[in-house]
């Protein structure tokens, strides 16, 4: 397999980052405190503070909603038989942000179960707003008709969002840093509220990647071999909807890693569509991190958002690809 030395290669470049996660920030931490700080943890040294309280939240959530967006961007592009589709422009990552903003404004700004529950109701009234408007207007989804479904479900309900921030002050100041998209600030307590919703929507992505291997090769023949098609739009649905909502709640509207992850992962493995599901959870948590870091890089004191830094990479990565006719609907 020519993929094979690439995926070896993974392990020293996760190790790499890894360390780049908890060294790199305002207050730069050296090999041997950052070795010190987990090995012999002591709070009475300011650099065990630093690893302990905000790199390793850090590095949790970009692992986790890297992951996240990856498996929900390759079951999206499975199931709907569209590459260019992802969860942003679906009008899940809309819905939830929708939800999240209506949340803030009326109950304030903790991350609480509450706000996911919020932001799953959004996703979940985009994800199905625009598979009614797009997947099931025909006999099989539509690409065409599922992006422009997407790209109209996905205005609504950002115009409402404005809507609602031109009349709580609270709203706005959190949206205007939040909407960048971001893992700053992120504590261990807040990952674990959401934990229970990553871990739900990973399950379902595994449940419906097992019915994709044979849904790949055509309705009928994958109704002959007893999937149930409406089944593995269910689960598909489902896992995005949870996956994303965590995202949302967690860091932000986050896009082009559920994008580009499942595009790379497609390059690296073909054959199992189980199997580029794993990979592009692995490639969307690294994508997610490395742009963490590169924005504490190119930005040292001040840092740059990670959905920034993920938008200016991979926005000339698209083009790129399209140019290329690597991607087309």
């Amino acid at each position: 397999m020519k993929s094979r030395p690439l995926l070896l290669l993974a392990l020293p470049i996760f190790l790499i980052l890894f360390g780049l996660a908890l060294s790199l920030g305002p207050r730069p931490i050296t090999f041997n405190e950052l070795w010190n700080a987990l090995v012999a943890r002591d709070f009475n040294r300011p650099e065990d503070i630093v690893v302990w309280s905000l790199r390793i939240p850090r590095l949790v959530a970009a692992l986790f909603c890297g992951a996240a967006l990856g498996a929900a961007g390759s079951i999206m592009q499975t199931v709907t038989r569209n590459p260019l589709a992802d969860p942003g422009l679906l009008g899940i990552n809309a819905g939830a942000a929708f939800g999240v903003v209506i949340f803030i404004a009326v109950a304030g700004d903790a991350i609480t179960l509450a706000r996911s529950v919020a932001a799953m109701a959004g996703a979940t009234s985009g994800a199905l707003a625009v598979l009614a408007l797009g997947a099931f207007a025909g006999s099989r989804p539509h690409p065409i008709r599922l992006l422009l479904a997407g790209a109209a479900v996905s205005a609504f309900f950002l115009a409402i969002v404005r809507g609602f921030l031109l009349l709580s002050q609270q709203a706005l100041d959190t949206y205007r840093f939040w909407v960048m998209g971001g893992l700053d600030g992120i504590s261990m307590a807040a990952i674990g509220t959401l934990s229970p919703l990553f871990t739900a929507g990973l399950v379902l992505a595994v449940a419906a990647g097992l019915m994709l291997n044979a849904y790949v090769l055509g309705e009928d023949l994958a109704r002959s071999l007893g999937v149930d098609i409406r089944l593995a739009y269910l689960l598909a649905l489902a896992a995005a909807v949870c996956l994303c909502s965590a995202v949302v709640t967690l860091a932000g509207p986050i896009g082009f890693v559920g994008l580009i992850a499942p595009h790379l992962a497609m390059r690296l493995v073909a054959g199992d569509e189980r199997i580029r599901l794993l990979v592009s959870a692995l490639l969307g948590a690294t994508i997610l991190l490395a742009a963490d870091i590169a924005g504490r890089l190119l930005f040292a004191g001040t840092g740059m958002q990670a959905g920034v830094m993920v938008a200016v990479i991979g926005a000339p990565a698209l083009i790129l690809a399209i140019r290329r006719g690597r991607v087309g609907v």
